[in-house]
């Protein structure tokens, strides 16, 4: 199961122990349960940020139910309010599950021992949707570590200093992926796009990420942007390991 159906489970679980609890399931609420999900889930700083309070502040049978008394004293109107309090989490996370492209992009990183690649993407989804400019920032570094763990295992010389698109044309010449040595021309433009997506994400982390001080005229970046970021990095990523992987298979 993908992690972050495997969140959304957690999170619909812990929310169906506080609704059974506070409406007549008060003995059968089972508190080692509830404090292990609750401590599984607030380890990510984005959901914990989207956590109800009930679950954000309290982590005791006794503590839960008395503030879920104080929102109401029928059992449908704490239920009514617990729905109302989760949703915006669980939107969140039923939208994550469900985008093809992140499912297709995690089985290609998981599919090469890179560790570190791998931390980067979760990060960069983690981040989408409650920190945009930490997502944009995170896109980027996600592209700069695949093409220089591709460098690395094929022995070409980088930079440390040398940026995202210094090592994207390094890359491209190594897997034969530049404009110029395509021999057809929509291929020419196709590599030729794929360059412009990396020059973009450049300069979209360097005008709207939190990598850069910002003056009051520059509008902070929104969801859809970082998600536009993410998602083209993540393509990017997923393109050039499987050039690379396929390259060293055939070779």
């Amino acid at each position: 199961m993908p992690a972050d159906e495997e969140l959304l489970d957690k999170v619909c679980e812990l929310k169906s122990m506080i609704v059974s609890m506070c409406t007549g399931g008060y003995n059968d609420f089972q508190e080692k349960r509830f404090r292990v999900l609750r401590e599984h889930l607030l380890a990510y700083d984005w959901i914990k940020e989207k956590m109800p309070e009930v679950a954000r502040r309290y982590s005791s049978k006794v503590e839960v139910y008395r503030f879920m008394k104080a929102q109401s004293e029928t059992y449908q109107g704490r239920a009514g309010y617990l729905d109302e309090a989760f949703r915006p989490l669980i939107q969140i996370l039923e939208g994550k599950a469900s985008a093809p492209n992140d499912e297709h992009v995690s089985r290609t990183i998981s599919s090469i021992d890179w560790d570190r690649v791998q931390k980067d993407w979760t990060k960069a989804l983690e981040l989408r949707d409650s920190d945009p400019e930490g997502a944009i920032r995170q896109g980027r570094t996600l592209l700069e570590t695949v093409c220089k763990h591709i460098l690395e295992e094929a022995g070409v010389p980088f930079r440390e200093k040398d940026d995202l698109p210094q090592l994207y044309r390094s890359v491209a010449d190594l897997l034969q992926l530049s404009p110029s040595r395509q021999t057809e021309e929509i291929f020419k433009q196709v590599m030729g796009g794929c360059f412009s997506v990396v020059q973009g994400l450049g300069a979209i982390r360097s005008k709207h990420s939190d990598a850069h001080g910002k003056g009051l005229s520059l509008p902070p970046p929104e969801s859809r942007h970082a998600e536009l970021a993410v998602n083209l990095a993540g393509t990017m990523a997923s393109f050039l390991i499987k050039c690379w992987s396929e390259g060293k298979e055939s070779s």
